[in-house]
């Protein structure tokens, strides 16, 4: 294969992936904006997290190598949901481990869609009460917060 030949073909790879960034990207943000246009909170428990795992190249440390992953759930009228979610530039500051509660958002019509927010710990039912008080204001918060617009693992 020629040079010019190879170049075109990796372009349009490159083109290609960039495509398909921009479009997941997208369903994502419409998910999200679902999410919190109809928003409801819950308390939702940690099973599984995968910390994030730099690359190294070169000795240099590159973020994001892998992304951060959690899997959670939680209940919404009697019936449990199982969420697994990714966070592509955001790592909690501290550390998580199963069994651990935070607060969820999930859109009230459609209760799968969710987002757990781990800047929302929740230790106990004064916590949650606490939470439910400032509802507006946590949800105006994170509405447009890059940090918790994270992407669902299907």
């Amino acid at each position: 294969m020629d040079k010019k030949r190879k170049n075109k073909i990796q372009f349009i790879i490159f083109i290609s992936c960039v495509i398909g960034i921009i479009i997941i990207n997208n369903l994502n943000n419409n998910e999200t904006e679902k999410i919190f246009n109809n928003a409801e909170l819950t308390i939702g428990e940690v099973n599984i997290f995968y910390p994030s795992k730099p690359s190294i190249v070169g000795g240099v440390v590159n973020n994001p190598g892998q992304s951060s992953n959690v899997e959670y759930t939680y209940l919404v009228n009697g019936v449990k949901y199982d969420k697994k979610q990714s966070f592509e530039f955001y790592t909690p500051q501290d550390s998580v481990i199963k069994g651990q509660k935070y607060l969820v958002v999930y859109n009230k019509n459609d209760p799968k869609l969710s987002r757990i927010l781990f800047d929302s710990p929740i230790r106990d039912s004064v916590d949650f009460k606490k939470y439910l008080d400032k509802k507006d204001e946590i949800l105006a918060d994170h509405k447009h917060n890059e940090h918790v617009m994270i992407k669902d693992l299907k």
